[in-house]
């Protein structure tokens, strides 16, 4: 399910609750209210009835005929029989228990019953009693019909924000490319994750075969032990580099704050171009490094950048093939050009940019020996850095990076 479907869903759910919490406030509310209206009628005919110096069968009769509430009046005698002095909706079918009449002497309660009714007694001299009662069905109706009335009205306004969420996140332009950047940066992770994996899983294989090896054939020569040790460090190495790319991808993701200081860029960018002529004497390095440039950034990334670069030239073109590198400032920031013959990346690549966890070739890695996250540490190097990697076709007919630092200022004991 896409994060922009997620999202519109958990807004359509904390409107349908918030639309249930302050509709089922105003019912229990509303049913309060009724309640305490029908109390207050049936507490003043009780407090009549059980003052009055009259008759308190004919004043009861009387009540009953000028109260704002249909209510039912029944004599019940101390032996148990009942007269039903006047008729409403509000009769009661059965009396109540002893214990029942008791507690309604104080208060009205409500009875449940096939038409539950809300009851306050009057003791009568004698052990006789007045029951006041009146139906409480049409409370019992008018919350039904409001619980009907707030789900439609839920179940229209679920619709209704869902759609209108909906759409807003399709017509918000900015929010709807920071979900789509979310969701991209979701499936970039996974396939990271994916990859990493297997690249962990490969040194792994190898090394526990070789321990197999070494530890069933106790009796082999010398010269088969040093290959299976040379190879078992190999492999270990590997994984440290691979383990060690990671972690430096996950500080870089987290943006971990590190100091960033004036570093000489001149010096270092010098330092590796002369680096890639001495490893690979065959291929023509052109530079144009000016003196005195400087950038600001965490030194060991810096050193990181430039080793990853150099290092994806000698790996992936031709021994032969011609470098171009080229340092220039401009304004505020300091520009590194790096144009090579060799094949290049995909259209697609260039189209999209280097992006965070992703690779351009997941094969180059095992066809090259390198852990396959060299791109995904320079583009985070250089977003921790405040700067920014843009790749072209380049005039060599293979590829350049363009990268662009923040300037710093240059020192004298940098050089």
């Amino acid at each position: 399910m896409k994060l922009r479907t997620r999202l519109t869903i958990a807004v359509t759910l904390i409107i349908a609750f918030v639309a249930l919490a302050i509709g089922g406030f105003a019912i229990v509310r509303a049913e309060s209210v009724e309640l305490d209206r029908i109390d207050a009628v049936l507490n003043d005919d009780a407090r009549q009835l059980s003052t009055t110096d009259d008759d308190p069968l004919m004043l009861s009769q009387f009540l009953a005929e000028e109260s704002s509430i249909p209510v039912t009046i029944t004599y019940v005698d101390a032996d148990g029989g009942v007269s039903q002095l006047t008729e409403s909706p509000g009769g009661l079918v059965d009396i109540p228990p002893a214990d029942v009449l008791q507690e309604s002497l104080t208060a009205s309660i409500s009875i449940d019953a096939p038409d539950p009714v809300r009851l306050r007694t009057v003791a009568l001299p004698d052990d006789d009693y007045l029951l006041i009662s009146t139906s409480l069905s049409p409370v019992i109706n008018a919350r039904g019909d409001q619980i009907r009335l707030l789900s439609a009205f839920t179940l229209i306004t679920m619709f209704l924000g869902f759609l209108v969420t909906y759409v807003f996140f399709r017509r918000d332009t900015e929010l709807s490319n920071l979900v789509s950047s979310l969701e991209q940066r979701q499936q970039l992770m996974q396939e990271f994750l994916g990859d990493a994996s297997h690249e962990l899983r490969t040194p792994l294989t190898v090394i526990k075969g070789y321990v197999e090896l070494v530890t069933q054939r106790r009796s082999l020569e010398p010269e088969q032990l040093d290959r299976y040790y040379a190879r078992l460090a190999t492999e270990i190495e590997r994984m440290e580099s691979l383990i060690n790319d990671l972690l430096l991808i996950a500080e870089l993701s987290e943006n971990t704050p590190r100091e960033r200081v004036d570093v000489d860029m001149t010096s270092a960018v010098r330092r590796y171009a002369s680096d890639l002529v001495q490893l690979q004497p065959l291929r023509t390095v052109t530079t144009d490094i000016p003196d005195h440039i400087a950038v600001i950034c965490v030194p060991e990334h810096l050193d990181q950048l430039l080793a990853n670069i150099f290092s994806n030239i000698q790996r992936h073109t031709p021994d032969d093939s011609p470098v171009s590198v080229r340092l220039r400032s401009k304004g505020e920031a300091v520009i590194l050009e790096i144009a090579d013959a060799g094949p290049g990346i995909p259209d697609s690549a260039l189209r999209e940019g280097i992006q965070f966890f992703k690779r351009f070739d997941p094969s180059r890695s095992r066809t090259s020996g390198g852990s396959g996250l060299g791109m995904s540490i320079m583009q985070g190097i250089v977003d921790n850095s405040g700067g920014s990697i843009a790749l072209r076709k380049s005039p060599l007919n293979g590829l350049e990076m363009v990268i662009t630092l923040p300037r710093g200022k240059f020192k004298a004991e940098d050089s």
